[in-house]
């Protein structure tokens, strides 16, 4: 599969995931709906304006409609990627992604593969 994205716009998404894979204890899929902004459509917004994670300040609405422009992704797009916040492993049990998992999920969305440090084949 080829990158669906601008090559800008790959360049960006390599950016920030690798921001992520650097620091992965300020990631979260979930975080962004506290404010802090570090889920992926933080990583892309704070790598696009050259901050840290730490160093963004916007209201949490406005990141993921900034990080779809950035990116040029469609909204379904943009949903797959930045609200992807649990795995579902069977029935009703459900984990948070990992690493790995979001870059699969980049892959499945973009066409963009990030292979995550130490990993065997994943992501």
């Amino acid at each position: 599969m080829t990158s669906q994205l601008s090559e800008d716009a790959e360049a960006l998404l390599r950016r920030a995931l690798a921001g992520i894979e650097a620091n992965p204890e300020s990631w979260s899929q979930q975080v962004w709906l506290c404010g802090t902004q570090a889920c992926l459509a933080g990583w892309v917004v704070a790598a696009a304006e050259g901050l840290s994670i730490v160093d963004l300040d916007r209201g949490p609405s406005l990141i993921p409609f900034q990080a779809r422009r950035l990116l040029g992704l469609s909204p379904p797009q943009a949903s797959e990627l930045f609200y992807f916040t649990f795995v579902r492993l069977a029935g009703s049990i459900y984990r948070e992604p990992t690493f790995a998992d979001l870059c699969d999920r980049v892959f499945e969305v973009t066409g963009v593969r990030h292979h995550p440090q130490g990993a065997s084949g994943a992501g």
